[in-house]
């Protein structure tokens, strides 16, 4: 088990060049990446590759985030990390990383790869709290998808 948890899906027929591309990283050992490969169906398997990724950390705590979902620029894990022991340990606890989506037709008619559509997110993304305003005002993101609340989860402490 890892600390840094990255689940990838891949064709098989792909696989040589992504295996090639993942070796040249030099990864460190704290760094594990999980290959899925689908069964003969175009479907991308957020859930299966979320559950695969929970299942390889070795942290009780973890951060799970898709390739369309930002934390804010200035968020830390080492300021996340630095919270109080107390909160850190507690099993009644929620800590919530404010997040965002930024607007899909905003980003996919202008990129093809991987790659090229995270660096135009980034710079798309808004750099701080007015930026961010004004990002929501003029619908370029959004704190959900715009099918629905797929990152979001309302539970009471204490049930189940």
């Amino acid at each position: 088990p890892s600390h840094l948890v990255f689940a990838l899906q891949c064709n098989r027929k792909d696989w040589n060049i992504v295996q090639a591309k993942l070796n040249s990283l030099n990864l460190p050992d704290r760094v594990m990446i999980v290959i899925m490969f689908p069964h003969g169906t175009l479907h991308f398997y957020v859930n299966k590759l979320r559950n695969l990724a929970i299942r390889a950390t070795s942290t009780t705590h973890f951060l799970t985030l898709d390739m369309d979902m930002w934390p804010s620029r200035t968020f830390s894990l080492a300021e996340l990390m630095a919270l109080p022991r107390e909160i850190l340990d507690s099993n009644s606890t929620a800590v919530i990383v404010p997040a965002m989506f930024l607007n899909s037709n905003l980003v996919l008619p202008r990129c093809e790869k991987v790659l090229e559509c995270a660096i135009l997110s980034e710079e798309l993304f808004p750099a701080n709290k007015t930026d961010l305003l004004t990002c929501l005002q003029e619908r370029r993101c959004s704190t959900m998808k715009a099918k629905g609340m797929q990152h979001v989860m309302i539970m009471r402490l204490g049930d189940g």
